[in-house]
């Protein structure tokens, strides 16, 4: 939090990226932080803290979030037990729907999913929201078509393959 970094009178430096990773790291508390500025040398560390200190006044941990992408893939059972394992509770799917169920001998022949299974496929795999791209130009006007087909699976209760 910038404004905490000033209250404290604390420089902008590459010693945030640092302490970013011991805190991933799970670092003790009890360590300590040398805090450098931009144009630091080995000697110019402007102050020494804890780590728990620092956390507690001038980081906000928040939760990230889970994207996932997935494009020219063919549907297999093995190709779909990955996909699903790559987006387990994906908060945002972005998935290709190149072509309507009724193409899918075409969607196999081209290494592409049909809108029902990529509906399918983000629901198996918990996906909070799903965004469809990767259209085929054969729908050119009608792309609703395929949107409409892949949030049926989505909200669905049973796979329809």
């Amino acid at each position: 939090m910038k404004n905490a970094l000033i209250d404290m009178n604390l420089p902008i430096g590459p010693w945030l990226s640092e302490l970013k990773q011991q805190i991933l790291r799970g670092d003790p508390d009890t360590t300590p932080v040398e805090i450098r500025g931009k144009h630091h040398t080995e000697r110019d560390a402007v102050a020494t803290l804890p780590l728990g200190l620092l956390k507690e006044r001038i980081i906000k941990v928040s939760e990230g979030m889970k994207i996932s992408y997935i494009a020219d893939a063919v549907y297999s059972d093995e190709n779909a037990a990955k996909i699903v394992n790559l987006a387990d509770s994906s908060d945002i799917m972005f998935i290709e729907a190149t072509f309507l169920d009724e193409d899918s001998e075409r969607a196999t022949r081209k290494y592409h999913l049909t809108a029902r299974q990529a509906g399918n496929l983000a629901r198996r795999a918990g996906a909070k929201n799903l965004v469809l791209f990767h259209f085929s130009p054969k729908y050119r006007g009608f792309e609703q078509h395929l949107v409409d087909e892949a949030m049926a699976a989505f909200k669905g209760n049973r796979d329809v393959m």
